[in-house]
């Protein structure tokens, strides 16, 4: 049977605002299990902004607090921080748990570095970690450079900015991808994030042979959002909840319905 995929809601869903109380009122009302918003840390406080800004525009910000605050009474919903600045975990963490999100409802993904968990291993006791796949892969370059180029300023570079270094992994992609697979069980997390128009039939296969999940980003056609929840993501973040709802509702067995996709012959599209 598949196991079906949570539906994560998008900062910006369903047109509202990016970064806005709005869009997380709109993951509450359609029934959203999750609602991503993006975390940095300005003008004193913990703020929704996907992108840098000046202090001044900060101060004009949502607060994290103000979601945790919505989210908090709606059981078993859960907040999904995407991390942009890797300092702010600890502060996340602990407002958290002041609204008593724990390790089942609190998703930190983003700037979430797998040098960062060997060192905090603890982390993974009071959030789920989807870790980023450009994060996964970072790491290992960064691993493959000579020990005397592996300074604090390379390696807040690379995993500050890592998809240019990402991109010159590419001619062996496949390799990379099984490493990574192999951080994930070495690290314990709760799924491997990944954009979506990455994976392909071969790939997710191999993928689930190492026994790892998978969460895919940002999937907005109706098409890919049905190919991917037969394909057995643990979660899937879109901009329109109400349609992958739909789409998850349809898929749900019921008395004399099939518990299996049907057969394609080309698998999860590729």
């Amino acid at each position: 049977m598949i196991q079906l995929a949570e539906i994560t809601a998008h900062s910006g869903c369903e047109g509202t605002p990016m970064d806005s109380v709005e869009s997380v009122e709109a993951a509450i009302r359609l029934g959203a299990d999750a609602a991503e918003v993006d975390v940095r840390r300005g003008a004193g406080s913990l703020v929704l902004s996907h992108d840098r800004r000046g202090e001044a525009e900060y101060a004009s910000r949502p607060r994290l607090e103000q979601v945790f605050a919505l989210v908090a009474p709606r059981a078993g919903m859960k907040v999904n921080c995407d991390i942009k600045e890797a300092d702010v975990i600890p502060d996340v963490l602990a407002l958290a748990a002041r609204y008593g999100l724990d390790n089942e409802r609190l998703v930190l993904s983003g700037s979430v570095h797998p040098a960062y968990l060997r060192e905090n291993p603890r982390v993974l006791e009071r959030a789920r970690v989807a870790l980023n796949l450009e994060q996964a892969l970072a790491e290992l370059y960064l691993e493959g450079l000579p020990a005397r180029e592996r300074t604090a300023q390379t390696c807040a570079l690379v995993r500050g900015t890592p998809w240019p270094y990402v991109r010159e992994m590419a001619g062996e992609a496949d390799a990379h991808l099984e490493r990574a697979c192999g951080m994930c069980v070495e690290l314990g997390v709760w799924t491997l994030n990944v954009p979506y128009a990455l994976l392909t039939q071969e790939r997710m296969e191999r993928i689930r042979a190492r026994g790892v999940r998978l969460s895919v980003w940002t999937v907005n056609d109706e098409e890919w959002i049905r190919s991917m929840l037969a394909c057995g993501v643990a979660s899937l973040t879109t901009l329109r909840v109400g349609l992958a709802l739909a789409i998850r509702r349809g898929m749900e067995p019921g008395p004399g319905t099939r518990t299996e996709p049907p057969p394609r012959k080309e698998g999860c599209r590729s």
